[in-house]
């Protein structure tokens, strides 16, 4: 797997979704961030934190529900969208 780009980074305790190459095949990628008693999150293998692939077919609506809380953000924040996508 080679991760390409965090598309948001929700945080500790929240979700991170990114674009990565899986088997030679732009995928969406998504996984637990983790909390204070456990710092790598879901998945992790190991020490070393991990992306799970999302099945295409949960992409749209993945993708669909990152840029409504995007949008909530900007709304609710009145800002810009930060550099690395919604906090």
């Amino acid at each position: 797997m080679e991760l390409h780009r965090v598309l948001l980074d929700g945080g500790e305790e929240d979700v991170s979704i990114a674009r990565g190459l899986w088997d030679k095949e732009e995928a969406l990628l998504i996984r637990w961030n983790g909390r204070e008693d456990q710092k790598n999150g879901f998945p992790a293998r190991f020490e070393n934190m991990t992306w799970m692939v999302l099945p295409r077919w949960l992409e749209a609506a993945v993708l669909h529900a990152m840029a409504d809380r995007v949008a909530k953000d900007l709304v609710e924040n009145n800002s810009d969208v930060p550099a690395g996508g919604a906090k």
